[in-house]
C-alpha cells in the first residue's frame, strides 16, 4: 500500500523536491512487486503531479523535460494495466447481470483479451522494464538533487492547478465527449496528489477535498475502463448496455462534483498561501 507524503517545514520547493526523490526511488524499487506496474503508474503521476508544484521554481524548460520524462515512463506500463482493466471491467458486468454480458456471451471476447494481456506481459518482463525505470530515473534523479530552484508558493501553483481541473470539468460537463471526461480524470487526478503534498499544513480540510476528489477519479476511472471496452464490441446490444452504465455513472460524478467545483480558484489558492504562511511561521 503507497504511503502519503509529509512536507517538511523547509521551503515549499525543497520540500517537494525531496517528496519527488523519495518516489523515484520507489519507481525504481517498487516495494510491492505482485502490483509493480500500478505502483509505478501511479508514483508517476503523482511526480508529475508535484512537479507541477515546482513548475515555477525549476523554469518551464526544465519543468518541460523533466514532466515528459515521467509521462513517457508511465506508457511504458499503460499497455500492461489497460489490457488486465479490460478483463476487470469485463468480470465486472458479468458479476452485476448486465444484460448480454454473460460468461457464455463473452467467452470469445475474455479469451482474446487473456491472450493479448499475456503478450504484453511477455513482450517487456517486468524485470526488463524496471531495468529501463532505473536506466532513465537514476540520470533524471541526479539531475533534480543538482538543480537549483527557485522560490515555490502554494498560492501559484494550486491557482494553476485547480483553475485547469475546473475548465476540464466544465467541458466535461459540456459536452460528455469521452475525451474531455478522460482529461478531467487526469486534471482531479493531479489536483488531488497536489493536496496530498501539503496534506499537513491543512490536514481537516484536504482531507475532505481529496475525499471528493477520489470520488471523482473513480466513478470517471470505471466510466473511461467502460468506454475502452465499448470500443472492442461489435454486438450493438452490449454496446447500447455500456451506454447506458456510463450514463448513470456520469450522472452520479457529475452531481457529487457540483459541490465542489463551486468553490473559485483564486479564493482556494489564497487560502492555501495563508494556510502555508501560517504553518511555517509555527514551526519556526
Amino acid at each position: 500500500m503507497m504511503t502519503v507524503p509529509h512536507i517538511a517545514h523547509s521551503p515549499l520547493a525543497e520540500s517537494v523536491r525531496q517528496l519527488i526523490l523519495r518516489e523515484m526511488d520507489d519507481m525504481c524499487y517498487p516495494p510491492d512487486a505482485d502490483d509493480a506496474a500500478h505502483s509505478l503508474r501511479v508514483s508517476g503521476k503523482r511526480i508529475r503531479a508535484w512537479l507541477g508544484i515546482l513548475r515555477d521554481a525549476m523554469g518551464d524548460k526544465a519543468w518541460r523535460r523533466e514532466d515528459v520524462m515521467v509521462r513517457d515512463l508511465g506508457r511504458l506500463f499503460s499497455a500492461r494495466r489497460d489490457s488486465r482493466v479490460l478483463i476487470a471491467t469485463l468480470d465486472t458486468l458479468e458479476k452485476d447481470g448486465t444484460a448480454h454480458f454473460s460468461a457464455e456471451d463473452t467467452a470469445e471476447l475474455r479469451a482474446v483479451l487473456e491472450a493479448e494481456a499475456d503478450a504484453i506481459e511477455a513482450a517487456v518482463p517486468m524485470s526488463e522494464a524496471l531495468s529501463q525505470v532505473r536506466d532513465v530515473l537514476f540520470p533524471a534523479r541526479r539531475r533534480l538533487e543538482g538543480l537549483r530552484l527557485g522560490r515555490a508558493h502554494p498560492k501559484t501553483a494550486f491557482r494553476r492547478i485547480w483553475k485547469k481541473a475546473s475548465k476540464a470539468h466544465a467541458e466535461a460537463l459540456r459536452s460528455r465527449d469521452t475525451d474531455a471526461l478522460h482529461e478531467w480524470r487526469k486534471q482531479a487526478k493531479s489536483l488531488r496528489y497536489q493536496l496530498d503534498a501539503l496534506k499537513d499544513i491543512w490536514p481537516r480540510r484536504v482531507k475532505a477535498w481529496n475525499r471528493r476528489l477520489k470520488v471523482q477519479g473513480d466513478l470517471l476511472g470505471q466510466d473511461h475502463d467502460l468506454a475502452v471496452l465499448a470500443e472492442r464490441l461489435e454486438d450493438d446490444a452490449r454496446r447500447e448496455a455500456i451506454a447506458a452504465r456510463r450514463k448513470d455513472l456520469q450522472d452520479k460524478v457529475f452531481a457529487a462534483a457540483r459541490p465542489f467545483y463551486r468553490s473559485r480558484p483564486n479564493a482556494i489558492a489564497r487560502q492555501l498561501g495563508a494556510r502555508w504562511k501560517k504553518w511555517r511561521k509555527a514551526a519556526a
